[in-house]
């Protein structure tokens, strides 16, 4: 199986050393948008803009994708009063 590495970058990058030997490119890509799913709930609701990205590379170290995740949530009205 080929081994894929996923570094994530946001205000602290992270860069995979490990990897994971996964069936092929497909499931790799599945792998980049769980990771990216993981983080959303950990986002602030300030109206501030996230930007979460994963970038996938094969077993030689070469870039094969990005997954890039952008979040804002700004508060409209506050009905709650």
């Amino acid at each position: 199986m080929p081994r894929f590495y996923f570094d994530v970058y946001n205000d602290v990058s992270t860069l995979d050393d490990a990897g994971s030997d996964l069936a092929d490119i497909d499931t790799a890509r599945g792998v980049a948008l769980d990771v990216l799913s993981d983080l959303a709930p950990h986002f602030p609701d300030n109206g501030a803009v996230w930007h979460h990205r994963v970038i996938v590379r094969g077993q030689s170290g070469k870039r094969l994708f990005e997954a890039v995740l952008t979040y804002q949530c700004i508060m409209i009205s506050d009905e709650s009063n």
